[in-house]
């Protein structure tokens, strides 16, 4: 029964997760896709992960279970309805146990608590599923680890669902569950893995769930190419007039054509561009956004759990490779992302460069009108999101205007002429 049970539980979660995956872009509409696309590239990431990091032999069937299933079930969070939320009554006690600064995060949002756990008032019933508020969207984004979680386990959530294809009680059923479920949870970045029991038993298999849950987070932060986005052009419209803070979010992955991972290298493939300064634009947002922001620090909790490192490589469509550092790009990323840089950047745009000026005032309108919208108060402390130096090359670049004016600014940094040197670009 233990090996065709493992084979079943893969089998059903795709299916599980295929199907509410399919809700996240009703939800989350802006966000970049959370969806069954996302779930198989991550699949697909975790698998070359543990293939080129000699990690196993061969995949043990219960890890090979647990590796499916995770990848497709470890962002059904943004997919359930506002009332199935409710119904999994997730406590602030056990995102606080896990995470205190998410857990502060949760109490500084008391509309949306009720005796201790999240609860999202009737007024977010399914009927205003579609395009959720973005104080309700940011926060079930941000606790969606610990609903994943949770809905595995829950006796009308996942649980019911295996119940019901694989009917036999099973200490082995409950032991595969509980493993999932903490895998699942442990994909947050908020959570110090190093700080996190590590085992699981399933039959006389020992399940290290810390480092499944390290490649998982890996994994699922290389998800960053053209496959996440080349089914959503219809969201660009609105993106770019509605939410102007995601349209780097989108633009940057748009701009690799693929990762590879291969034996003991990770190599991120740039699309072709039609003149250099465009490249250069690419360049300068995939490593910073996408590299030193999105993929270093859980690349960082992947090499403090599992000391197996990778080296990157950016590759242009020349073949041309080259070596980047993620630490460098990270403390590059929060140079440039720095909002008094970016007003001086401004500042130093002479008047006669009318067009980019009309870019740059453009893109601070639809910021100001991004930030009206949040018309409720439901949590503390919000922070109004302020365009940073990549928003303006990410606007620029999707624009096909402009661009050429904030690279040679961006050239001007200590952090992004070096970056460029070693792509051999004259400064």
């Amino acid at each position: 029964m233990p090996n065709e049970f493992f084979q079943q539980c893969s089998e059903i979660c795709r299916d599980v997760g295929e199907y509410l995956l399919g809700y996240q872009r009703l939800t989350f509409p802006y966000f970049v896709l959370h969806d069954h696309v996302h779930s198989r590239n991550v699949y697909r990431n975790y698998l070359s992960i543990v293939s080129n990091s000699g990690l196993f032999q061969s995949l043990p069937p219960p890890i090979d279970a647990l590796i499916n299933c995770s990848s497709y079930l470890h962002d059904v969070g943004m997919s359930l309805p506002i009332s199935f939320i409710n119904e999994l009554r997730l406590t602030v006690h056990e995102i606080s146990d896990d995470s205190p600064e998410v857990g502060n995060k949760v109490k500084s949002c008391p509309s949306f608590l009720k005796d201790g756990h999240v609860y999202f008032p009737e007024k977010y019933s399914e009927k205003y599923t579609i395009s959720l508020p973005k104080e309700v969207a940011d926060l079930i984004r941000t606790i969606h680890p610990w609903l994943s979680s949770k809905y595995t386990t829950a006796t009308f959530g996942f649980r019911k669902i295996l119940s019901e294809e694989v009917p036999e009680k099973s200490s082995v059923k409950e032991a595969f569950l509980r493993a999932l479920s903490t895998i699942i949870k442990y994909h947050s970045s908020k959570i110090d893995l190093r700080t996190r029991p590590r085992e699981e038993k399933i039959l006389d298999y020992r399940i290290d769930v810390v480092q499944l849950a390290a490649i998982l987070r890996l994994a699922d932060a290389l998800d960053i190419s053209k496959k996440r986005t080349k089914h959503a052009f219809d969201a660009w419209k609105g993106l770019f007039s509605d939410k102007p803070s995601q349209l780097k979010h989108w633009f940057f992955k748009w701009s690799i054509d693929k990762v590879e991972v291969k034996r003991g290298e990770i190599s991120i493939r740039i699309t072709p561009s039609e003149d250099k300064y465009e490249e250069i634009g690419k360049i300068i947002g995939v490593a910073l956004f996408e590299l030193g922001d999105n993929v270093a620090k859980d690349y960082n909790a992947y090499l403090e759990i599992i000391n197996r490192p990778f080296q990157f490589n950016i590759v242009l469509p020349t073949s041309q490779k080259v070596a980047v550092d993620l630490s460098e790009l990270k403390q590059c990323y929060k140079t440039v992302t720095d909002t008094p840089l970016y007003r001086s950047i401004i500042s130093q745009i002479p008047s006669t460069e009318v067009e980019f000026l009309s870019l740059v005032r453009d893109l601070e309108e639809r910021f100001n009108k991004e930030a009206i919208s949040l018309t409720e108060e439901n949590c503390k402390g919000n922070k109004t999101t302020k365009p940073d130096s990549l928003d303006l090359l990410a606007q620029s670049l999707y624009m096909k205007r402009g661009y050429s004016v904030i690279i040679e600014k961006l050239k001007g940094i200590k952090c992004v002429k070096y970056l460029l040197q070693q792509f051999k670009y004259e400064q």
